[in-house]
């Protein structure tokens, strides 16, 4: 079903995450952390010591927007790279104890975001906006997969 593009669910998505930049951004500008710079920290609270082209698959990023985002939390001292013992081509990424003493402080910033996103919806309201929300995440990383091989064996 073809929508206008008021009814754009991509288009809404979009505005949602520009205006949770700006607030997330404007919460953490003290701390020296910029604009999307948070996912990395909060990727990392979740799996320290990955490399930097597992982050960037996590979070659906090119490897070099991840390596440039990289090195500004690296100069702010957030985090620190070291090349893998195994594969000297790969850099792992690890949290510094500076990331680490703002772990709360973080995640209170985004804990209050996602509450303000809900407000006003009931418990299963907000369960299902997170279902549809993941299942159509899915859905777009799956078309994303199959572009990138149609265009790599085209």
């Amino acid at each position: 079903m073809a929508s206008s593009g008021r009814e754009s669910i991509g288009r809404w998505i979009s505005v949602l995450h520009r205006i949770g930049q700006i607030y997330i951004a404007s919460e953490l500008e003290s701390l020296r952390i910029g604009k999307g710079q948070q996912s990395f920290l909060a990727a990392l609270f979740h799996r320290d010591g990955i490399s930097q082209g597992e982050l960037a698959r996590i979070l659906h990023m090119d490897k070099g927007a991840v390596a440039h985002a990289l090195l500004k939390l690296e100069l702010a001292g957030y985090v620190r790279r070291e090349r893998d013992r195994v594969d000297r081509r790969v850099n792992l990424v690890y949290l510094t104890d500076k990331a680490r003493n703002i772990e709360a402080h973080l995640f209170s910033v985004l804990a209050y975001w996602t509450d303000t996103l809900a407000e006003g919806l009931s418990d299963e309201e907000r369960r299902q906006t997170l279902a549809l929300l993941q299942q159509m995440s899915d859905v777009a990383a799956t078309a994303l997969e199959k572009q990138k091989e149609r265009r790599n064996s085209g």
